[in-house]
């Protein structure tokens, strides 16, 4: 694993953890963050196992939201990935 793609999953794992961790009393609010992270994890997973498209695709699905959690060197990173196996690039 190269140093960039251990940087980004750092920056990523970080994003993750961070993300409405402290959602006070609200624990309707609480189940909606825990979903978001477990959607973001499937996210981190696909890119650690090499499925670009299988991240692309599911970081597509999420609200603006959610997936402006994903680090831009992250997100980029497999925008251009995905383009650049699918011969858009």
């Amino acid at each position: 694993m190269t140093k960039k793609m251990k940087t980004m999953i750092a920056e990523f794992e970080k994003a993750i953890k961070g993300w409405k961790a402290d959602a006070g009393d609200d624990n309707e609010m609480k189940q909606v963050y825990a979903y978001d992270r477990i959607d973001l994890r499937k996210i981190l997973s696909l890119i650690k196992a090499g499925d670009i498209k299988g991240a692309w695709d599911k970081a597509y699905d999420l609200d603006t939201v959610v997936r402006d959690v994903i680090p831009a060197i992250v997100y980029y990173y497999i925008k251009n990935e995905k383009n650049h196996k699918s011969g858009v690039i």
